[in-house]
């Protein structure tokens, strides 16, 4: 009999248990799904940055740490720690940072650890460039691609929607396309490179350029 009492007394227990867990996991996760969905927060609320991370001050007084999936500033040559900025602007020095002569160069990325310098004319004499320290890497269509498509000397730049570190978007100018007869090609800068698209305008006789 004081066994039955014993393991009556341990299931009751165990409930018991079992339904204050029950009811605590709802607040525990409510403020979990608080801290991560803050909406009105903006750059002004920051009071802590990292490479990869933002910690902000919420309205209630806490604090919230956004963790990137990728790092959104660097140190700078005086090591200050400065956010990536892709938009484009114009090129105003005569050589890259690794020495290359700009002539002919209309664009660079803001500020980044790298550079991407985008030219007026697209060509195997004026290719993109990417320059990150003492590396450096250049890309263009070969020519006679570029005269296939008919993509010649029109360059247009053109703003885009952008992800800020600041859990918000803002329109920056950051595609150059250079337009032909039969194709488009755009270079979109981002933080760390260019992305190359070539739109096609018709159904192309072969696959191969």
């Amino acid at each position: 009999m004081a066994r039955k009492k014993s393991l009556a007394k341990k299931i009751t227990a165990l409930i018991a248990s079992f339904m204050l867990v029950t009811a605590m996991v709802p607040e525990f996760v409510f403020a979990e799904s608080q801290l991560v969905t803050e909406k009105n927060v903006t750059e002004a609320d920051v009071t802590e940055k990292t490479e990869a991370t933002t910690t902000y001050e919420l309205s209630s007084g806490k604090l919230m740490t956004v963790f990137h999936s990728d790092d959104v500033r660097f140190r700078d040559d005086n090591g200050m720690l400065t956010d990536y900025d892709p938009e484009l602007e114009a090129v105003e020095d005569e050589e890259s940072t690794g020495g290359r002569d700009l002539f002919g160069y209309a664009f660079e990325n803001r500020e980044g650890d790298s550079k991407q310098y985008l030219p007026q004319v697209i060509s195997e004499e004026t290719p993109v460039l990417l320059e990150k320290g003492d590396a450096s890497i250049s890309m263009s269509p070969a020519d006679e691609t570029l005269e296939a498509l008919g993509i010649g000397q029109s360059l247009m730049t053109e703003e885009a929607e952008v992800e800020t570190p600041y859990q918000s978007t803002e329109e920056k100018l950051v595609d150059a396309r250079y337009s032909g007869e039969n194709a488009d090609l755009t270079y979109r800068s981002e933080d760390k490179g260019v992305k190359e698209s070539l739109i096609l305008k018709e159904r192309p006789a072969s696959n191969t350029f």
